[in-house]
């Protein structure tokens, strides 16, 4: 936790640095300079920083990795509008290394728990924002940041083939987030689709 707040810190001083005018222009926020506040779209809600305070006012629902990755995407993002092109994370820089995580991880776990109710993964999928995408026969799309968009691509088992689940991403992701980040933000999305029901609101620990 320790280490978790020191990159939090250390990304509100790095961010701190960037006029918010240039950090909105970028990153698809909006800058309120009466209030100081950046106010930035995540996961079908908007979440509000502070930039003088250096603080998410209101975000109790933000875990802390969360926060980390959002202001590593103000940091780190260039402007480019969305292409239509995808990418699996093995196309990433690195996506080869963290890949073993990332299964474990990300596309483990969901497909274990949903392979054989696809339709439970969509409802929690659309309180965080998603909408279906005829992708595959069972595919979510879920717009996570502005320049951010994650594809959940199910395929059930036939008598030929286990069932299968691909994650794909925006091609311009890279521009926003490094690989390392992706991994957090995607390890994020799957503890809250993971999460019972009638805790699909608090915050993930």
């Amino acid at each position: 936790m320790e280490k978790l707040q020191e990159a939090l810190s250390l990304g509100w001083h790095q961010l701190q640095k960037i006029a918010p005018a240039v950090i909105a222009g970028r990153t698809g926020a909006v800058w309120d300079e009466p209030t100081g506040l950046l106010t930035l779209p995540y996961l079908g809600r908007t979440c509000q920083l502070s930039l003088s305070q250096g603080n998410f006012p209101g975000a109790d629902w933000l875990s802390l990795r969360e926060k980390i990755v959002i202001v590593h995407y103000l940091i780190d993002s260039r402007s480019s509008r969305y292409q239509g092109q995808l990418i699996s994370f093995k196309e990433m820089n690195a996506g080869n290394i963290y890949y073993p995580s990332f299964v474990d991880r990300v596309i483990k776990p969901l497909l274990t728990a949903f392979q054989a109710q696809p339709d439970v993964l969509q409802r929690k999928a659309f309180f965080w924002g998603g909408q279906k995408t005829n992708l595959a026969p069972s595919g979510i799309q879920i717009s996570v940041l502005p320049a951010v968009k994650l594809f959940f691509l199910f395929y059930p088992a036939d008598e030929e083939f286990p069932a299968d689940l691909k994650v794909l991403f925006n091609g311009e992701i890279e521009k926003f987030l490094d690989t390392e980040d992706v991994v957090v933000l995607c390890e994020e999305i799957a503890a809250r689709l993971l999460a019972e029901e009638n805790s699909l609101s608090k915050p993930i620990t």
